[in-house]
């Protein structure tokens, strides 16, 4: 996926949550991370590029996506995606907890699922996705 289509799925190119495979399970930040990329999952097919860009994104992730145009631009990418996906299929934590690469699944009906890595960092407190690693 392209990161407007992951951070359009979001501005990431064509995504699931939620696969045939076996949940990540773990607690702490792997939890709270998780969860991010259960919510992009879910904003991703809710097309609301808003709760991507306000949400999820860290605010240099959202300033490349165009700023105040960042929920437009995703809404946009995510307008030409047939029920999109994005599905965590194994994390890594580091940098001292500051840091952690998801690699997701990503995929949209009748194409072949793509694997990708997000790179999430911690703002103000919170893990949000700062770049797509291909």
């Amino acid at each position: 996926m392209r990161w407007a289509a992951i951070c359009a799925l979001a501005l990431i190119s064509g995504c699931s949550w939620g696969g045939d495979d076996e949940p990540v399970k773990a607690g702490g930040a792997s939890r709270e991370i998780e969860e991010v990329v259960r919510q992009l999952d879910l904003s991703t097919r809710a097309s609301d590029g808003r709760a991507v860009c306000e949400d999820l994104l860290t605010p240099a992730a959202r300033a490349r996506l165009g700023g105040k145009r960042c929920a437009r631009r995703v809404e946009g990418a995510l307008a030409g995606l047939e029920d999109p996906r994005v599905e965590l299929t194994r994390l890594r934590v580091r940098a001292g907890g500051r840091e952690a690469v998801a690699h997701v699944r990503t995929r949209q009906a009748g194409r072949r699922a793509l694997e990708e890595a997000l790179v999430l960092t911690r703002h103000d407190g919170e893990w949000r996705l700062e770049a797509l690693r291909r």
